[in-house]
């Protein structure tokens, strides 16, 4: 049997107990945090995630020098500043592969774009009643040519008139939902 490379993830899976059993199974772990997840300073106390990024220009990222205290664990703080304001900070024992992890999360992203354009923003996947598992695999491949259709469509759509750009830096509507509007 295989070991397990890494683990990506989201928001969702967080806590003490969790980080705890990866990092002692040797899972490289690659966590997701919310932005007032408590980390440790250099010196004393801890401080909101996001304080550590705040002055970091849009579409910067840096990696917080050495590792800080998260959930009882000491792991390395990275985090990047997206176009948007937002952050998306990641945790990771691994402080050598700060772009390569970063990368990963937007190699990551393209693929809950695609699922959130199958599920509950787009064709609505979820709510088929099919149960044969040849036929759900015939719709699955369906809704993915229909995706990769509404996505060129949108980018041909983009090119004759522009999405407009709201305030956040962000458009008005994602390529996919234009295409398939």
């Amino acid at each position: 049997m295989g070991k397990i490379d890494g683990y990506p993830a989201d928001r969702e899976f967080i806590g003490m107990e969790f980080v705890r059993y990866l990092i002692k199974n040797e899972i490289k772990l690659r966590i997701l945090i919310k932005h007032n997840t408590r980390a440790a300073r250099r010196w004393n106390g801890t401080a909101p995630a996001h304080n550590f990024f705040r002055n970091l220009p849009r579409g910067e990222s840096i990696q917080l020098r050495g590792q800080r205290v998260v959930w009882d664990q000491k792991l390395s703080v990275m985090g990047t500043r997206l176009m948007s304001g937002a952050y998306l900070i990641i945790l990771s024992p691994d402080a050598s592969r700060v772009t390569a992890i970063l990368g990963g999360y937007k190699r990551r992203w393209k693929i809950e774009t695609l699922f959130k354009a199958l599920k509950n923003q787009g064709f609505d996947f979820e709510a088929t009643h099919l149960t044969k598992l040849d036929r759900i695999e015939k719709l699955l491949a369906l809704l993915t040519i229909a995706f990769c259709w509404a996505h060129l469509l949108g980018e041909w759509l983009h090119e004759q008139k522009s999405i407009p750009i709201k305030s956040r830096h962000r458009p008005a509507i994602r390529i996919f939902r234009y295409g398939l509007d």
